[in-house]
């Protein structure tokens, strides 16, 4: 008997399920993951980060959307700069970022600044990512500077989120598709 049939064969034995029978979550996991989300915000920079390591980028993802509550997209932004991949929350920082909410907005900026400065060419193409998007989001961003309801300090964390998008898409090379 190979080793892998035998792995097989305990893991059934013991009750575990292949990942393709996996079931979505119910009404009440989601939203105890999102008080948890909540929770960990309130929390700091560490829970945020444990959070995100245990539920995956999804917990803060969905939870940028449109009609969710305040208190949970805020949330979910602060928990951006832990995502594996921050890359896939910069379009709905820079939505929040341009909006005018007085807590969302600076909150927005801040993480964009944070996601930002973390990314790299490397980085991105161990994850095999895009540097379309990325350049997208920079020329979103300065266009966001432009906007004259911008606060000053919102917007030097904008350009400063724009040159790092930049800098992280020329230092690879060529652009990949």
């Amino acid at each position: 008997m190979t080793r892998a049939l035998r792995y097989l064969l305990i893991g059934l034995v013991l009750g575990f399920r292949p990942a393709a029978t996996a079931q979505a979550p119910t009404e009440a996991q989601v939203s105890a993951a999102q008080a948890e989300l909540i929770q960990a915000a309130d929390d700091g920079t560490l829970a945020l980060m444990g959070l995100v390591a245990r539920h995956g980028d999804t917990i803060a993802l969905t939870a940028l959307g449109e009609g969710v509550a305040p208190e949970l997209k805020l949330a979910a932004i602060r928990a951006c700069p832990a995502l594996e991949a921050p890359e896939a929350c910069l379009e709905p920082l820079i939505r929040e970022l341009s909006g005018r909410d007085p807590d969302l907005a600076p909150a927005a900026a801040l993480a964009l600044f944070e996601c930002t400065r973390g990314l790299s060419a490397d980085a991105l193409a161990r994850r095999e990512a895009s540097t379309a998007p990325l350049l997208h989001a920079a020329s979103a961003l300065e266009s966001a500077v432009e906007d004259s309801h911008l606060r000053p300090d919102l917007a030097r964390l904008a350009n400063l989120g724009a040159a790092a998008l930049r800098a992280a898409t020329q230092d690879g090379g060529p652009e990949r598709p």
